[in-house]
């Protein structure tokens, strides 16, 4: 039998485990930014391999380690190095690929917000730097959604960082 003090350093373990896992995680607009013009490198080898792949018809959605997929370790290790968790592909209406590669999100019962990066979008979401600003909207209970364009050495490479909050 358990006694009180064991009981109460488990309760107290507990605690702080679930405190732990219900972390939020959730990346400043910034860390997105840097996070692509330091890899950029990685997101065109990503886009080219999963636009390759989608085009063969071997790429719908890919999620690294799931038991449901064959596994790619090239996919694996491109995701692995952007803090990617899924790299889903569609085909644009003009023939060109789309992707959308999701790196967080949080939510309940259709509301909630999420980051991707998105290569191509069919229809980007129009961003305005006055407007949209991470301490401003974060934490904001209205629909909102954008798709920043990104740059690296002043060059777009068609990959945004797209907000999106419902």
């Amino acid at each position: 039998m358990l006694s009180i003090n064991r009981f109460k350093m488990y309760l107290v373990m507990l605690v702080v485990l679930s405190l732990y896992l219900c972390r939020d995680s959730r990346p400043s607009f910034d860390a997105m930014i840097n996070n692509y013009q330091e890899n950029t490198e990685v997101f065109m080898k990503l886009a080219k391999l999963s636009c390759q792949l989608g085009e063969k018809g071997e790429l719908k959605f890919y999620e690294p380690r799931s038991f449901e997929y064959v596994t790619n370790p090239v996919l694996d290790a491109y995701l692995g190095a952007i803090d990617g968790k899924s790299v889903v592909y569609t085909k644009n209406s003009d023939g060109s690929c789309g992707l959308s590669v999701y790196i967080w999100g949080m939510g309940f019962a259709g509301s909630g917000n999420s980051y991707r990066y998105k290569y191509q979008p069919e229809a980007p979401k129009p961003y305005d730097p006055a407007v949209h600003i991470h301490n401003k909207i974060i934490n904001n209970q209205k629909d909102v959604e954008f798709d920043m364009p990104l740059t690296h050495e002043a060059q777009f490479d068609n990959w945004y960082f797209n907000y999106k909050n419902t």
